[in-house]
């Protein structure tokens, strides 16, 4: 075989050219590496590597929305905690003057208002608990981003000693 009969590897912009055909088997649903041989003679390790980027470039785009969905669903969770807590302190507030009110009036009702206001005191601890939890534990997307980053590493390291 002569150095002239060699495949020579495509230009940049005749690399462009090629994915964004094979962009178009891809979103078609072609999945047989072989069946996009034979439409386009493209070689298979080509196509192969191609359909690779296209599914790494789906999984991103769906990992970084799930991150955006999770982060947006924990601030509202925490704002409606912020909400309980508040509610929970007004009704304290409420149960504080009622216990005041009994104890100058001397009131049979005294024992009840000091057991609603252990149960406020209990619930709003409780509810502080959980607000709390939502800031301290990562969230997926913190644990997602640090993979997405040892992949996007080990991509650019794969093409570097590619291009070599």
């Amino acid at each position: 075989m002569s150095s002239n009969s060699r495949r020579r590897r495509p230009t940049l912009a005749e690399q462009a050219k090629i994915k964004q055909e094979l962009r178009r088997y891809y979103s078609k649903g072609y999945t047989n590496i072989e069946t996009v041989h034979e439409k386009t003679k493209y070689d298979p390790k080509t196509i192969s590597k191609y359909f690779h980027e296209f599914d790494d470039e789906i999984e991103k785009e769906e990992n970084e929305e799930f991150i955006k969905r999770e982060k947006k669903e924990r601030r509202i969770a925490k704002l409606r905690y912020e909400y309980l807590i508040q509610e929970q302190f007004n009704m304290l507030d409420e149960i504080n003057k009622d216990i005041k009110d009994s104890r100058e009036a001397k009131k049979p009702e005294l024992g009840y208002f000091l057991s609603r206001h252990s149960d406020i005191v209990k619930t709003i601890t409780n509810l502080i608990e959980k607000k709390s939890a939502l800031g301290i534990h990562p969230t997926a997307g913190e644990s997602l981003d640090e993979i997405i980053r040892e992949r996007i590493e080990k991509y650019e390291e794969s093409r570097a000693k590619n291009k070599r």
